[in-house]
């Protein structure tokens, strides 16, 4: 899992940079790579489609808060970390509020860094899980509406039972050699 997670680190300071790709390379993760101000980040943030970014509070050219405003724009599902040497109440609930997914704090550890990123990319996975079952469920809703929709319609068209009905348009699946799922299609 760690050798394809794409990770973005947007640090004005290429010793933090350095540190925090030296912790995550230790942790296995490879795929990591860097810029240095606010618009390097964003136009690699479009070429690279990193699922994970480190991005601090400062930055040259632009600040952190208006490059993650444009980060989450283009990639809500981006997982960010805001990195910042002092603790700002005020600071943390702005960037929440604009999409950032945690903070870390200076020093730079392995014990804060490793434990966020794998919980809350098991989390995002989690979380994409339970969006797809939800969808499959939906979709499978729809599809039972639709066949409840047009046996409902046909039986009202003939005028015979729901029950009636709904052999008819299986007979007439099976004489036709489509499925019923096509015949539904055909008949919405």
């Amino acid at each position: 899992m760690n050798e394809s997670v794409r990770i973005l680190l947007i640090q004005s300071n290429k010793s933090n940079a350095d540190r925090i790709s030296s912790i995550l390379e230790k942790a296995g993760f490879n795929d990591i790579h860097s810029a240095y101000d606010g618009v390097d980040a964003v136009c690699f943030f479009k070429e690279y489609s990193p699922e994970v970014v480190f991005i601090e509070t400062k930055l040259p050219l632009m600040d952190g808060l208006s490059v993650l405003k444009k980060l989450k724009k283009i990639n809500p599902d981006c997982l960010v970390a805001v990195t910042s040497s002092d603790y700002d109440k005020s600071i943390t609930e702005t960037f929440i509020k604009h999409g950032a997914d945690g903070f870390i704090y200076e020093p730079f550890s392995e014990d804060r860094i490793i434990p966020w990123l794998i919980v809350s990319l098991s989390e995002k996975e989690r979380h994409k899980k339970l969006k797809d079952e939800y969808d499959c469920l939906n979709r499978s809703f729809e599809n039972r509406l639709d066949y409840e929709r047009v046996v409902g319609k046909y039986a009202s068209e003939n005028a015979v039972s729901f029950d009636k009905a709904e052999k008819m348009l299986i007979e007439i699946s099976n004489s036709k050699n489509i499925t019923i799922d096509k015949l539904i299609e055909i008949l919405k």
